[in-house]
C-alpha cells in the first residue's frame, strides 16, 4: 500500500474475493490492485490518516452495518441489530440510510445498502436475483445490485 497512489479498503476477505472477480469481468480490472482488506471497519479512521500522511488517495466500501449507531433509533427492544435485522428492516430506516450515505460519500466512504457483499455478488463475483449463497432471501434485482456496485466502483475509480 505504501508504494501505491490509491487504496480502496474493504471490510473482509469475502468482499475482496467477490469484488475482485466482479471488477475483472465488468471493466473495473484496474481497481483490483488497489483493493485492501481491513478486517472490519473499526480501523477505518486510522487507515484514512495513514493514507493522508503518505499522500495516498483512499476510499472505503462498507456494508450498511457501518452506520449501526445512526440507525439505533429504529431498533425495537429485544431486537439484535445484525444482518438479519438489516435485511428485514431496510425500508424502515431507508431515509436515514440515504442521508448518511450522502454525507459519508463526501469523505470517500461508500455504503452498500445491504448488510453483506454476499447479498450482492455470488462466489463468481456476479450480481444475482433471489437467495444469496447461504440461502437467505435478498431484496433487489440483479440489475439493481449491479447498478449499485457499478456506481460505487465508478466513484472510487474517479478518486
Amino acid at each position: 500500500m505504501l508504494f501505491s497512489d490509491k487504496a480502496i479498503f474493504l471490510e473482509g476477505v469475502t468482499d475482496i474475493e467477490r469484488l475482485s472477480l466482479y471488477c475483472e469481468s465488468n471493466n473495473f480490472g484496474e481497481l483490483i490492485e488497489d483493493l485492501y482488506f481491513l478486517g472490519g471497519c473499526k480501523d477505518a479512521e486510522l487507515f484514512k490518516k495513514l493514507c493522508g500522511i503518505f499522500d495516498i488517495k483512499s476510499s472505503f466500501i462498507f456494508d450498511v452495518d457501518y452506520i449501526n449507531t445512526d440507525l439505533s433509533k429504529h431498533v425495537k427492544t429485544g431486537d439484535k441489530q445484525d444482518k438479519v435485522w438489516h435485511r428485514a428492516n431496510f425500508n424502515t430506516y431507508k431515509t436515514d440510510y440515504e442521508t448518511k450515505k450522502a454525507e459519508l460519500q463526501k469523505q470517500n466512504i461508500f455504503l452498500l445498502s445491504r448488510p453483506d457483499i454476499i447479498d450482492f455478488l455470488n462466489e463468481k463475483g456476479e450480481a444475482f436475483d433471489g437467495n444469496n449463497s447461504k440461502g437467505v432471501v435478498t431484496t433487489g434485482t440483479k440489475a439493481e445490485k449491479k447498478t449499485e456496485i457499478d456506481f460505487v466502483l465508478n466513484a472510487v475509480k474517479s478518486i
